[in-house]
C-alpha cells in the first residue's frame, strides 16, 4: 500500500504516492516520475502559470447577486457603481479598442468590477477594478501601465480564470471565462521552470501536457531554443543558467505551447537594464512569428512604446482604464534606438503625464 508524501516546490503543492521504501527521502525525480505530470493536468494544467492558490481567490472573491438583470457588488457602497452613460464612459476605451462585440475579438473585458473581501468581519470590500471594459483583436500587442496596486496584474488574473470578477464579463475567444482558462500562456516575473528538468524539457513541457509526440514537441522546443541564441544548454539545468538564460527558457517555453493570447506580468522585471532591452528585441521577433494577442503588464514606458500596438493607462484603486494611446512607430521596431523615433518623446510625455497625475492624486510615493 502506497502513503501520500507532501513536497512542495516552488509554491506548487504536489501529493505524491510513493512505496513505503521511500517514505523518508522521495528525490524529485522519483517525484516526477511517480505523478508530476497527473497533479499538472489536475491542479493547473497550463503551462508558465505561476503557482497561485486558487483557496485564496475563492476565499477573497467578492459575493455579487443578480439585481434586475444587472450586477452590483455587495458590500460595496451603491455610488460606487456607475448609474448613467456619462459615468460608465469614464471607465472604458474609446479609440478602436472597444466597438460593439465582435466574435472575431481575441479577448474582451466588459463592465468588469473586481472587490477583496478582508478577513476582518467588519473591514470593507476593497474595490480593486471598477468599470473596466476594453477589447483586444488578434495580433495585437497591448500594454498597460499606471501606478501600483491599480489593479493591472487582476486583470491578467482574471482572463487566466484565476478568479473571477466581482461583476462584469470576462471573454476570451467568444465565451466567458469559467474557472482556470488552460488555452492561454502567462509568463510571469519568476521563470518557474522545474528544477529537476533541463532546460529542454521544461520548454516542451506545455507540449507534453498538450500530448503533442516526444519526437514533434522535441523538434519545437529545439527551433525555439536555437532563436533565442541557447543551443548547446539544452540539456543544463535551471541552476545551471543564468538570469537571463532562465528568462528567455521560460518565455519560449509559453511561445511554443503556440497559445493564441500570451498575458506577461511583468517578465523582465527582476532583470538588468542591458538583458531587458535585449530580452525586449528578442521578444518582438518570437512574436512576429505567429503574433499571438499579447497582454503586457509593465512600469517601464520605454518598453510599452517599443513593444506595443496600442497602451491604455490605469488610475490608481480602484482601476480604471483613464484613456488609451495607439503607438504609431513602424515595424519591426529598433528597440535599442526607440528613443529617436520620429513621436517617441511626445508619447512618452503623454505616458508619463498621465502616471504621474495619479500618483501624486493618490498620494502615492514615486
Amino acid at each position: 500500500m502506497t502513503t501520500p508524501v507532501h513536497a512542495t516546490v516552488q509554491e506548487v503543492h504536489y501529493v505524491v504516492l510513493v512505496p513505503p521504501s521511500n517514505r523518508r527521502c522521495p528525490t524529485m525525480r522519483q517525484a516526477e516520475a511517480a505523478s508530476a505530470r497527473r497533479v499538472y493536468h489536475r491542479r493547473a494544467r497550463m503551462t508558465l502559470v505561476r503557482a497561485f492558490d486558487m483557496r485564496y481567490a475563492t476565499r477573497r472573491s467578492c459575493a455579487h447577486a443578480s439585481l434586475g438583470g444587472g450586477q452590483v457588488l455587495r458590500g460595496v457602497p451603491p455610488a460606487r457603481v456607475p448609474q448613467g452613460p456619462a459615468e460608465r464612459e469614464r471607465g472604458r476605451v474609446t479609440e478602436g479598442l472597444t466597438p460593439g462585440r465582435d466574435p472575431g475579438e481575441a479577448l474582451r473585458l466588459d463592465a468588469v468590477y473586481k472587490a477583496f473581501v478582508p478577513r476582518g468581519r467588519k473591514a470593507e470590500p476593497l474595490l480593486a477594478l471598477e468599470d473596466v471594459t476594453f477589447a483586444a483583436r488578434p495580433g495585437e500587442f497591448i500594454s498597460l501601465v499606471g501606478p501600483s496596486g491599480c489593479g493591472k496584474s487582476t486583470v491578467l488574473n482574471l482572463l487566466a480564470g484565476l478568479m473571477r470578477p466581482s461583476a462584469g464579463h470576462v471573454i476570451h475567444a467568444g465565451r466567458e471565462v469559467h474557472g482556470v482558462n488552460t488555452e492561454i500562456g502567462y509568463i510571469t516575473q519568476d521563470d518557474n521552470l522545474l528544477p529537476w528538468r533541463s532546460m529542454l524539457r521544461n520548454v516542451e513541457y506545455g507540449l507534453e501536457l498538450r500530448g503533442v509526440p516526444r519526437a514533434q514537441r522535441r523538434d519545437r522546443a529545439r527551433e525555439f531554443i536555437e532563436l533565442v541564441g541557447l543551443a548547446g544548454f539544452e540539456d543544463h539545468y535551471p541552476h545551471e543558467l543564468s538570469g537571463g538564460m532562465r528568462k528567455r527558457a521560460g518565455i519560449v517555453r509559453t511561445l511554443a505551447y503556440e497559445s493564441g493570447v500570451v498575458l506577461m506580468d511583468e517578465p523582465f522585471g527582476p532583470l538588468d537594464a542591458q538583458t531587458r532591452v535585449i530580452l525586449q528585441d528578442e521578444l518582438l521577433k518570437l512574436w512576429d512569428r505567429r503574433r499571438p494577442t499579447v497582454l503586457f503588464v509593465t512600469h517601464d514606458l520605454v518598453e510599452a512604446i517599443a513593444l506595443s500596438d496600442h497602451i491604455l493607462t490605469f488610475s490608481g484603486r480602484p482601476g480604471r482604464i483613464k484613456r488609451a494611446y495607439q503607438v504609431n512607430l513602424p515595424r519591426p521596431r529598433d528597440v535599442f534606438h526607440i528613443h529617436e523615433q520620429a513621436g517617441f518623446k511626445e508619447l512618452y510625455d503623454a505616458l508619463w503625464d498621465d502616471i504621474r497625475a495619479e500618483i501624486t492624486g493618490a498620494g502615492h510615493a514615486a
